[in-house]
């Protein structure tokens, strides 16, 4: 496993180069989650790549994770990006299902968000190619450790927040899929 509190820019290599271009071009770039600037700017942001392929050993990464925020109150949030396993969505849905289960038996919910993004995403009742899937959809499957707290703070600067899903896939649809297929290769 490797970890890294960012820089502004992308570094790093492998894996670690993948999510910060993407990050940084997609995320932030096209501004797809207008809370993501700010953090990367200023090096909150913490980067773990795991490879072991074992999705017990993933959620002993999760709770360690978490715990760490806690302890490190100037690192905002942490992507845990999984190059060896759950390439297979539904896969990647069931560990989702169990991390969300870990952050409430820890105690976690209401402190940490758990967002989810992978290679395959699908919205359900969305078709197979809409183009609205890209905006989930990262170089490798991961799980984002976010501070509920900031993300409270952030929506008071946000206007129509509740729009974001909505704006984000008419610019997907302006984008293209050929725009995001190559952040995802």
């Amino acid at each position: 496993m490797n970890n890294k509190n960012g820089p502004a820019s992308a570094a790093g290599h492998g894996a670690e180069a993948k999510v910060w271009r993407w990050l940084d071009k997609v995320v932030i770039g096209e501004n797809l989650c207008p809370f993501a600037r700010v953090p990367r700017e200023r090096g909150q942001v913490r980067l773990l790549v795991v490879q072991e392929p074992n999705v017990q050993h993933l959620l002993t990464i999760l709770a360690n994770e978490c715990h760490y925020l806690v302890a490190h109150p100037k690192t905002e949030t942490s992507l845990i990006a999984l190059t060896h396993q759950l390439d297979d969505f539904y896969d990647y849905l069931d560990a989702l299902d169990m991390a969300q289960e870990l952050l409430e038996d820890l105690g976690y919910e209401g402190v940490f968000q758990l967002a989810s993004f992978h290679p395959e995403y699908l919205f359900a009742g969305e078709p197979a190619n809409s183009v609205s899937h890209y905006t989930n959809r990262a170089p490798f499957p991961m799980f984002h450790l976010i501070r509920e707290a900031s993300i409270t703070k952030a929506l008071a600067f946000v206007e129509d927040p509740e729009d974001i899903p909505r704006r984000n896939i008419a610019h997907a649809n302006k984008l293209g899929v050929a725009f995001f297929k190559g952040f995802l290769s």
